[in-house]
């Protein structure tokens, strides 16, 4: 997953923004107000801590558990935190990619040790 600040804008605007509503003035003039009113009934914080668990619960599961154990009082922090998760995820990621090869040629060598080995003693002289 690819972290943007846009990404985090896009989930505040969206909870900081109420549904298309239509108006009627006299009968005569229709205004629609659509997704640029802002919902002025909610205070700032419960609009971010909205913000903040909608972002957190579209984080893929192993960035979102441990940036919830963070515990982030803001959507910054949150998004600064998601970003160190998932450059550590892909460290792992590629980390665990190398060592499956490893395992591999470990497991070769050994083979071929011990096929020298047998070898050996096959080609020694009783006695």
């Amino acid at each position: 997953m690819i972290l943007t600040q846009k990404l985090l804008d896009a989930v505040r605007l969206q909870h900081f923004l109420v549904p298309t509503r239509s108006y009627s003035l006299s009968g005569r003039i229709s205004i629609d107000v659509g997704k640029n009113e802002v919902n002025r009934s909610k205070d700032a914080a419960s609009i971010e801590r909205r913000a903040c668990e909608a972002f957190l619960d579209g984080l893929d599961d192993a960035i979102r558990y441990n940036v919830k154990d963070k515990n982030p009082q803001t959507c910054q922090a949150a998004f600064d935190e998601a970003l160190r998760q998932d450059m550590l995820k892909e460290d792992r990621d590629a980390a665990n990619s190398q060592l499956a090869p490893t395992i591999a040629l470990l497991d070769e060598m050994r083979s071929l040790n011990e096929n020298w080995r047998n070898n050996q003693r096959k080609e020694q002289p009783e006695g």
